[in-house]
């Protein structure tokens, strides 16, 4: 929901522009839906999706960062590696199919903790606002917090330690004869969004 009220939601109008003849119904969920049954031309989705008769197209990459509060930072300290993680208080999305268990790589070696901490939430905005507020760390998509860490209201924790990229996927019910109405719109965030990696240098494509 938060990459579709903060990308997909401002995009549409430079796709209404160039498409006036498309009526575009946008319905906005963090859940899974079921495309067939609720009448869905496209859906897109962040994460590794499961086997299913649908058909995903990679249209761009997200990465999560861990983010804190200048004043979270000034009070408790700086993580200095991911065990230390484990003595912060972690704000959680608890929609995240990894739950309180945070994996990071550095250097092709690999650590998991376990956080805990006083908020968990089903939106990653919720989490930006938390962090805003300084009521703890947490692992966040770029594609939220990128202006917030660009201009400093936010800081990068281990910023030398990598979570787990994610595909962004445009899923459908078939991958030949989409309307051209479809394709369109695929062929558009594709372009938006791009390669390797969405924001991932804190810049926002244009």
């Amino acid at each position: 929901m938060s990459f579709g009220l903060l990308h997909v939601a401002p995009a549409l109008a430079r796709f209404a522009t160039k498409y006036p003849e498309v009526q575009v119904d946008l319905e906005l969920d963090d859940r899974v839906v079921d495309l067939v049954e609720g009448g869905f031309d496209v859906a897109l989705r962040i994460g590794n999706l499961a086997d299913s008769a649908l058909i995903a197209q990679r249209i761009g990459t997200s990465r999560s960062v861990i983010a804190a509060h200048p004043s979270y930072i000034a009070r408790h300290g700086t993580p200095r590696a991911p065990s230390d993680l484990s003595r912060h208080a972690a704000l959680l999305y608890f929609l995240s199919s990894t739950g309180n268990r945070w994996r990071l790589t550095r250097n092709n070696k690999s650590e998991t903790v376990r956080v805990r901490g006083p908020l968990r939430v089903n939106s990653s905005l919720a989490l930006q606002t938390a962090l805003a507020h300084g009521l703890g760390l947490a692992r966040v998509p770029r594609f939220v917090v990128h202006e917030a860490l660009a201009n400093g209201q936010l800081v990068e924790v281990l910023p030398e330690w990598r979570s787990p990229e994610q595909g962004i996927f445009a899923v459908t019910t078939a991958r030949d004869h989409l309307p051209d109405k479809t394709r369109a719109f695929i062929d558009h965030f594709r372009a938006l969004i791009g390669e390797p990696a969405y924001w991932e240098h804190g810049t926002k494509h244009r």
